[in-house]
């Protein structure tokens, strides 16, 4: 019961230190009374940029799974 574990670990500090790079939130926007924030991921070692849109922003998903399109 304890290898799958171990392995599972592992396996989450290999993805975990294979990223290089930076995260950056917007500052909150609202469209139809909604707010959002634009989230943009930066990998350093590729040099790609990846958006996404964080509907009710980082405070939205205190509670409960945030969905990021």
């Amino acid at each position: 019961m304890k290898f799958p574990i171990v392995l599972s670990a592992i396996s989450l500090a290999g993805y975990a230190s294979a990223f290089y790079g930076q995260m950056a939130a917007s500052t909150y926007n609202i469209y139809e009374g909604k707010p959002f924030q634009f989230i943009t991921l930066t990998d350093y070692n590729t040099g790609s940029v990846y958006q996404g849109e964080l509907w009710g922003g980082f405070n939205g998903c205190v509670d409960n799974h945030c969905s990021i399109k």
